[in-house]
């Protein structure tokens, strides 16, 4: 075992102190919720000559995004400087040679329980930076613009579809109608929904982006926050229907 020693300047360059000048709000780190995020896997990439391994980031199996170990250092430091008074996990150590796959999978594993503990917090999991860590990059977004949808249609049941990134609300719908077996003569009494927390639900505009919701409503705990739902109010219709 060799013991490296670092001067003292070195040490706050690479582990940011914990307070900050200035003024300390209190900030409730009480209020808990789970989030059922996962990281069940990784994949090894190379771009412009460089070799790195990205760890893919879910939510109730949904794929929000993948990002490298030193993103998940700048969250952890600019979260620790965001909620100074808040006790984070420590991430896992970082190695300065090529890791095994055994490592890497260790890895993961310690990433994924750093998430499952930091948006636990509600205050937390719903601040710009963590958001801004689970939203995709523009560059993820051109390199893979078939995406898969998963949305609720009757008695809970769902179906998942291939998508374009940028399919409007009206496409996507068309989409789910075709492969429930809904016939187009039916398709006017029924629409795509939007589901929210607190089991709200909004219909959406022909001209939104669903897969954009799909991602941006990561917080939802269901596996998705899209639902097929009736958008009728005559009863004679609907009875005939």
């Amino acid at each position: 075992l060799t013991v490296i020693s670092l001067p003292q300047s070195e040490v706050d360059r690479l582990e940011p102190p914990e307070t900050a000048p200035g003024p300390i709000t209190y900030i409730d780190y009480s209020e808990k919720r789970s989030l059922p995020i996962t990281i069940p896997d990784y994949k090894h990439i190379e771009e412009m000559g460089e070799k790195f391994v990205v760890f893919n980031i879910y939510i109730a199996g949904r794929h929000l995004c993948s990002r490298r170990y030193r993103e998940f250092v700048q969250l952890h430091n600019s979260l620790k400087q965001e909620f100074i008074g808040f006790n984070f996990p420590r991430l896992p150590g970082k190695w300065p040679f090529t890791l095994s796959e055994q490592q890497l999978d260790s890895r993961r594993r310690g990433l994924e329980l750093y998430l499952e503990r930091v948006c636990a917090v509600r205050v937390i999991a719903d601040s710009e930076i963590l958001q801004d860590f689970l939203t995709e990059h523009e560059e993820e977004i051109s390199n893979s613009p078939i995406v898969t949808l998963k949305v609720i249609v009757f008695q809970d049941q769902i179906v998942s579809i291939k998508a374009k990134r940028n399919s409007t609300a009206e496409e996507v719908y068309r989409a789910v109608a075709e492969s429930i077996g809904l016939r187009p003569e039916n398709w006017e009494f029924f629409g795509l929904f939007e589901i929210i927390e607190l089991n709200f639900e909004r219909k959406i505009r022909p001209t939104e982006f669903p897969h954009s919701l799909y991602i941006a409503n990561y917080s939802t705990a269901s596996s998705t926050c899209l639902a097929l739902r009736k958008w009728l109010f005559h009863p004679s219709v609907e009875a005939e229907l």
